[in-house]
């Protein structure tokens, strides 16, 4: 009898001891405000700690977190486009903001906290959240889904910031006061701020790790070291180590704007692979400085197959590697030999075709021209100059319907 009233008793307090389930509670805009702290713009009154909170596309669209005191919601899903949530109130959040929409962007202008390791995710890769500050709690952020996330002006907190892809998490501002560390295993992630949290950065097998700003220490056991955003740029690093997983990716043009990384301290390469894309057939000594660093020993280690002196060649233009560049702290590529071809080609108002060829200094070519495709006409024999140029007109161009050009060494 004893052991069946403690029986009893243990399932009663059991029982009370549950919390109580969480609600969804979807914002429905009844009051016909943006206030957060209107009864009547829930579908089930103020939301509470624990709810999760829907916005499935009921206006008005640009609400405002006014909750005096702001409950630790659930997860905050934005299943529908074009919702800004602003206010002097953080939004704070234990399960993270999941994105759902296919396309356009939520805003958030509001402060965002993670109180625990909290998922945020956007599912669409042609969907956009943009955060304004991102405080993280003990357990931080991870970043997961196809789309993209924005942070405006930086983090804080003890968290950690994961990024685990595929989606791409591009941050601004100053991002280096949060104690946590960064971590790139999937997808990509750019600073264009200053992103130095203490416990560092670390790049993964999978990660894309790039951006126009300024990083503290990274570790790159793996991943791809990417400068520049859509276009070219310079990516900054305190220090930097590589190892034969990690790749450093640069795209290389004609004009200034190439990717470069600069270290401020110390870069061991680690046997790193290289990887160029040029952006046109460059000409005959032109010099591209790819890394440049202030620590007086210099570059350590070598890229992969790439030891002092090495070419690399990339679709058929060779450019030479110089790890002792500029005193020593720089690298650069010098092109030492390239393609011939008919680099350019231009109408003249006469009808008649100018055409530059471009190859290796000096050399001897031939220009030869078709109509067809299969019979190749000689027009001309030359010699390129010093700079691995000729510059050839055509008169004859007008006559025939269709004329194609292509250039032979001798």
């Amino acid at each position: 009898m004893t052991i069946f009233i403690r029986a009893i008793l243990v399932s009663f307090l059991c029982h009370l001891a549950l919390p109580a389930p969480a609600a969804q509670v979807t914002w429905t805009g009844g009051a016909g405000s943006g206030a957060w702290n209107a009864q009547a713009n829930w579908s089930a009154g103020l939301p509470v700690s624990g709810d999760d909170l829907l916005f499935a596309g009921a206006a008005p669209l640009d609400t405002v977190n006014n909750r005096t005191a702001g409950p630790f919601y659930g997860r905050v899903t934005f299943s529908a486009p074009g919702y800004s949530v602003g206010g002097t109130r953080t939004v704070s959040t234990t399960n993270g903001i999941v994105v759902t929409h296919a396309t356009g962007q939520t805003t958030f202008t509001a402060f965002t906290s993670f109180s625990r390791l909290a998922a945020c995710r956007v599912v669409s890769p042609d969907a956009v959240l943009h955060l304004f500050y991102v405080s993280l709690g003990g357990g931080g952020v991870t970043f997961e889904g196809a789309g993209t996330v924005t942070v405006e002006l930086g983090m804080g907190g003890t968290g950690d910031l994961i990024q685990s892809g595929p989606g791409r998490v591009v941050l601004g501002g100053n991002a280096c006061c949060f104690e946590g560390g960064a971590f790139v295993n999937g997808g990509s992630l750019e600073g264009n701020g200053l992103l130095d949290p203490l416990a560092g950065t670390e790049l993964n097998t999978g990660g894309t790790l790039g951006g126009y700003g300024e990083l503290g220490e990274v570790q790159a056991p793996g991943g791809i070291v990417a400068p520049g955003s859509e276009s070219p740029g310079t990516l900054t690093v305190g220090s930097m180590t590589m190892s034969p997983s990690a790749t450093l990716r640069l795209r290389l043009n004609d004009q200034e704007d190439s990717d470069l990384l600069r270290v401020w301290r110390g870069l061991d390469l680690g046997g790193a692979r290289l990887s160029v894309a040029l952006g046109s057939i460059p000409p005959w000594g032109k010099v591209y400085r790819i890394i440049e660093t202030t620590n007086s020993g210099g570059v350590g280690g070598n890229f992969a197959g790439l030891a002092q002196g090495s070419i690399l060649d990339v679709n058929g233009t060779q450019l030479q590697i110089d790890y002792h560049a500029g005193s020593s702290t720089a690298v650069e590529l010098t092109v030492v030999s390239r393609p011939l071809v008919v680099a350019s080609l231009e109408c003249l108002s006469d009808g008649s075709k100018q055409l530059l060829v471009a190859g290796n200094a000096n050399a001897n070519f031939v220009i030869e021209a078709t109509t067809n495709l299969l019979d190749w006409t000689p027009l001309r024999t030359n010699r390129l100059d010093a700079a691995g140029q000729f510059q050839f007109t055509d008169a004859d161009a007008p006559l025939p319907a269709l004329r194609v050009y292509r250039a032979r060494e001798q």
